[in-house]
């Protein structure tokens, strides 16, 4: 996403709630000049940032309370955040860790439609596997996450409320197709390659997290599954056999300066 429009000069940029680290990665490859850091509450993504992610600081922290001086970076970023902060705390904390002038971007998916290969298709078992995953995941959503959601106008009001000056509002919309003809091999290969990490991070939570020894049999079993099916993607990617999996994906940009 490279709709953002930062100096190419030496500046520092945070992404807060970074998670596995995908924005924070990116960042670095199209502004590498810059400092980028990453911070998450979630030890595991920042352990797997750390090891697989090269030349990106990463560090645990929460935006309630962020681990740095006032007036420390240039640029703050957040991916899918908003909704799960207060609002006061979450504008707030930016306005404190940003310099003068600094610009503020938060990023949250409006829509999103998901088409999978046939090979990486589930089966009963893997369905009911992340049906039930999904399950558990809303019951928390509906208790602790996306509490503070706003609507995009909404977002954009109290950007201003909160005394960030040259508020804009845009929209962009992504398609990852790796049958795409504008998608070369490399990125066809990093489109398979990032959804593959995605779920096996996913799983790999899930594992860490649960303390039932028949559950870790089931997680483990997903795992070798879900790499199995990846394999055989690139494989068909390599042959030829078009599978036209694709993941269309139209983000709010909200962009303020302090």
């Amino acid at each position: 996403m490279k709709h953002f429009d930062l100096p190419q000069s030496d500046i520092k940029v945070l992404e807060i709630g970074c998670g596995p680290g995908a924005l924070s990665e990116s960042l670095k490859r199209w502004y590498p000049s810059a400092e980028i850091t990453g911070v998450d509450r979630d030890e595991l993504f920042i352990q797997f940032s750390k090891d697989n992610i090269n030349n990106v600081n990463f560090i645990i922290g929460d935006i309630r309370s962020l681990p740095f001086d006032d007036e420390s970076f240039d640029v703050v970023i957040s991916n899918i955040l908003c909704e799960h902060v207060e609002t006061s705390v979450f504008f707030n904390e930016q306005r404190r860790i940003l310099k003068p002038e600094g610009i503020c971007i938060c990023l949250s998916n409006v829509t999103n439609i998901r088409r999978l290969a046939k090979c990486i298709d589930y089966n009963v078992f893997e369905n009911n596997f992340w049906v039930k995953l999904e399950t558990d995941r809303n019951e928390l959503a509906s208790n602790n996450l996306a509490k503070y959601k706003l609507n995009e106008a909404e977002l954009s009001k109290k950007m201003e409320e909160y005394k960030f000056h040259n508020v804009s509002s845009d929209y962009v919309t992504q398609q990852f197709t790796p049958d795409h003809l504008a998608s070369d091999r490399t990125w066809a290969m990093t489109i398979i390659e990032s959804e593959l990490k995605t779920k096996i991070e996913i799983l790999n939570r899930v594992r860490n997290e649960n303390k039932d020894n028949l559950f870790f049999e089931q997680v483990d079993k997903m795992i070798h599954r879900v790499n199995q099916k990846y394999v055989e993607r690139k494989r068909l990617y390599d042959f030829g056999e078009k599978q036209w999996d694709t993941n269309i994906i139209t983000t709010h940009i909200l962009r303020g300066m302090k």
